[in-house]
């Protein structure tokens, strides 16, 4: 449900049951994921270094894998989560 609010796929608009969470929480969750786009590009960034394929010119790379994740795959906010948790760097 979240990463449909952030991705604009649900709206206030469009729910109408008590199920669902206020306007208000929604915008939280879109103002906590946009302010911590540098915070998650960071972490992942680093984790990526780690790994033997990249290294350094992940890390000083311009691209924000975070807008990469939420490009390539349906279920980005979850693959963030569980990338981040594995490495012990919960997002």
């Amino acid at each position: 449900m979240i990463q449909k609010v952030v991705n604009g796929e649900l709206t206030p608009e469009c729910l109408d049951t008590e199920d669902y969470p206020c306007e208000k929480t929604m915008e939280r969750w879109k103002d906590w994921i946009a302010g911590n786009v540098n915070h998650v590009n960071g972490v992942l960034k680093s984790i990526g270094s780690g790994l033997s394929e990249f290294g350094m010119e992940l890390l000083n790379s311009e691209v924000s894998l975070m807008d990469k994740l939420r490009e390539d795959g349906e279920e980005w906010l979850s693959i963030l989560n569980r990338i981040t948790w594995n490495f012990g760097m919960p997002f």
